[in-house]
């Protein structure tokens, strides 16, 4: 890590996830068409041990994006395009445990707001239950990735919840001076 490095913000950590979110869905759409081959072509069934393994392998592959990227420099591709890196708070790169154990709490976080989602407007409840109701679920479901990720904004070292978790910081490099074209 640079000596001039300093926390990121969170619209900038937004930015490089928004670029790394490209790169998963390209993952995914690609990795996700690889079981078709053992299955003729035919679509997964949704609710059985085959459709279960699926979903694992496709949050694995999601998963791995991030953690394989952490290890193996401290930033994904989307962090490098915004000269973000994650390491411990003495500047050291993070190991696989670690990178594990910060991918975990965001995991369960989106997992509740995809639940909230479900459960708001897809479920047999969502279709006799107001908007209120269901808005209200989905805001409910949506709360701990809010708060988990909103106290970047407070903490003083701008650090989300899976970052104190696993004792990890993002951090802005500064811009490398340009190399001289005398030189």
């Amino acid at each position: 890590m640079s000596q001039h490095a300093y926390p990121a913000s969170l619209t900038v950590r937004i930015l490089a996830f928004v670029y790394d979110l490209m790169l998963v869905i390209a993952i995914l759409l690609i990795g996700g068409a690889l079981p078709l081959v053992f299955t003729g072509g035919d679509a997964i069934e949704p609710g059985t041990v085959a459709g279960f393994l699926y979903q694992l392998y496709l949050l694995l592959l999601t998963g791995g994006f991030f953690v394989f990227f952490w290890v193996r420099g401290g930033q994904t591709l989307g962090m490098k395009t915004w000269r973000l890196r994650v390491v411990h708070p003495d500047g050291q790169l993070i190991g696989v445990r670690t990178a594990l154990v910060r991918i975990l709490l965001p995991a369960i976080g989106w997992a509740l707001v995809f639940a909230g989602l479900y459960w708001a407007y897809f479920s047999d409840w969502s279709q006799v239950q107001s908007r209120g109701s269901q808005h209200f679920t989905l805001l409910l479901a949506s709360l701990p990735l809010v708060l988990m990720f909103g106290w970047i904004r407070v903490d003083e070292w701008r650090r989300g919840w899976h970052d104190r978790l696993a004792n990890t910081l993002v951090v802005r490099e500064p811009k490398r001076p340009k190399a001289d074209p005398a030189d």
